[in-house]
């Protein structure tokens, strides 16, 4: 009777825990897309070239058109080869800086990502009171070179706000890792995890061997053991 029990339970929390995944991760991947098509809007527009007919503030209208709009999304760059801002989604005429030393300029640059790249958690320069990821895609010039990037902020916030809405028990946890084993968010929240590389973990390791699984493991950020339910998104690092 115990192991029946038991199995029972098991069923009914690995049931419970697929369904949650799947929603989270429906709604995470929707948006996802919606950021990275005003992504490559932007680039299109810009490859494509014919901008500079047209008045600034046209220019200005024509790449962005409310793209700030979008909740969560907080910036929208697009920078020059050199790292130089171009142009501004919020702001016109553009602000005076380079993010040279942004990872997420330097993937693109060296050409070591093909398409959407996502980069670790950080704090935006201006602010530094909220803690983002960047998305951004690469330009390319007339002859296929490195013209730079477009590159947009997303409040980590969102995932945070989302995970919140979701009823969990004592001890429960959802987490969200990049590919590489950097933890983007959690809950409940550790603001000093957030950032973290557990790729070391047996746990993560786990979950980067496979797209999909379940198993038990004790968590290498407070120890506790317990049932996983993962998922690893395909399209997106």
């Amino acid at each position: 009777m115990l192991a029946e029990l038991r199995q029972e339970s098991w069923t009914t929390a690995n049931t419970g825990a697929k369904n949650l995944l799947t929603s989270l991760s429906q709604d995470i991947e929707n948006r996802i897309d919606v950021y990275d098509d005003a992504l490559e809007s932007v680039a299109s527009r810009l490859e494509q070239g014919g901008l500079a007919d047209l008045p600034a503030d046209l220019q200005q209208s024509v790449l962005f058109d409310r793209v700030l709009k979008k909740p969560y999304f907080s910036s929208l760059l697009v920078l020059d080869s050199v790292g130089n801002v171009l142009r501004d989604a919020g702001a016109f005429p553009a602000r005076t800086d380079n993010f040279a030393d942004r990872v997420y300029f330097q993937v693109h640059a060296e050409g070591e990502v093909q398409g959407l790249y996502i980069s670790s958690p950080f704090q935006r320069r201006l602010t530094g009171d909220d803690q983002v990821i960047a998305l951004s895609r690469r330009i390319n010039g007339p002859d296929g070179s490195f013209a730079g990037i477009v590159v947009g902020t997303l409040k980590l916030s969102y995932f945070r706000n989302l995970f919140e809405t979701a009823n969990l028990n004592e001890n429960d946890a959802i987490n969200l890792f990049s590919q590489n084993g950097v933890l983007l968010m959690r809950t409940p929240y550790l603001p000093d995890q957030i950032g973290r590389n557990l790729s070391g973990s047996e746990n993560v390791r786990r979950f980067q061997e496979s797209n999909a699984g379940a198993f038990s493991g004790t968590a290498a950020i407070d120890g506790i053991t317990r049932l996983y339910n993962f998922k690893r998104w395909v399209r997106y690092p």
